[in-house]
């Protein structure tokens, strides 16, 4: 069991005091379920400090009364970065204080991270293990949202949240998926780092109402992905503007002139999603409102900008 901790898929289910992560793992002998402490995450000495006291019926019925009390369930899939403890820590922290909550002190949404362990010693490894690790993960969560669909007394709200290779992750869940799986209200996608045409298929082919995609055209690391992996990505425009304007479950923003040094802290221009207050208000915005802030400016070539 030990050794099968690090070629797991967790959905780690956070709760809004952080204490503890309630999580669904998948391994080649099947589905185990527990609690695990933050701090432990990537300990290695402290592997055996995992447990199994949490079944997989609980967590639908944690999903299921946050659904009944009309939280929106955020799905988080993080990127590369996030196999650094702390910026994994940091980004939840970001997203739980500045885009989770209504702007208005309304009904804050509910944050479920779809946690998984990177250990492959390459770029191109990482990219591939994220894909199969979702492979593994897809069936699982279908049957999660299924459950919690069917009793849940109003119909949950579910959005899901990806950052760069995150996205990747996300491609290997919904391989498995098909137009009669779970209904997705919207699909959050900042600086994607996979094949420009994934996201048209998604929403094409699957039971996803909307797609917002984030976009800088100045992403220093999908330059570099795209090298490697010989493929546009469609976290970068130009180059791929055209495609998505003619889509209209997909809204394309571009975030060049906000997500640059010094308004943001981030120079690779990739993980604005975090450092760009505008960008994050934008996505607050979705997550509560389902339509951006109101900074967005419409461009003649079919995308939006923020102002």
């Amino acid at each position: 069991m030990i050794r099968l901790v690090y070629v797991a898929v967790f959905l780690s289910i956070f709760t809004q005091t952080n204490a503890e992560i309630r999580y669904i793992m998948t391994t080649d002998m099947g589905i185990s379920t527990g609690i695990l402490q933050k701090s432990i995450i990537y300990k290695k000495d402290e592997k055996e400090k995992l447990n199994s006291s949490i079944s997989s019926s609980e967590i639908v019925q944690f999903l299921t009364e946050q659904a009944d009390n009309g939280s929106t369930l955020l799905f988080y899939s993080y990127s590369f970065l996030g196999n650094v403890e702390p910026y994994l820590t940091q980004s939840l922290d970001r997203i739980q204080k500045r885009m989770i909550r209504h702007p208005e002190a309304g009904m804050d949404a509910t944050l479920i991270v779809l946690f998984r362990p990177i250990y492959a010693k390459s770029f191109r490894g990482n990219h591939l293990k994220a894909y199969k690790d979702g492979q593994k993960l897809g069936p699982v969560l279908q049957d999660v949202l299924y459950q919690v669909s069917k009793q849940s007394h109003l119909k949950p709200k579910i959005k899901i949240l990806a950052h760069s290779m995150g996205s990747r992750f996300l491609e290997g869940i919904f391989e498995s998926w098909t137009e009669s799986s779970p209904s997705i209200d919207q699909l959050i996608l900042a600086a994607p780092d996979i094949a420009q045409d994934i996201p048209s298929k998604w929403a094409n082919n699957l039971p996803i109402k909307k797609i917002t995609l984030y976009t800088n055209s100045a992403d220093l690391f999908l330059g570099v992905s795209k090298s490697l992996l010989n493929s546009n990505r469609a976290g970068k425009l130009p180059g791929n503007k055209d495609f998505y304007s003619t889509n209209s479950k997909i809204t394309v923003i571009q975030v060049r002139n906000v997500a640059k040094f010094p308004r943001s802290i981030d120079v690779t221009g990739h993980v604005y999603f975090l450092y760009s207050k505008k960008v994050r208000k934008d996505i607050q915005r979705e997550i509560h409102d389902n339509e951006g802030s109101s900074t967005r400016k419409a461009h003649p070539e079919g995308y939006l900008t923020l102002r």
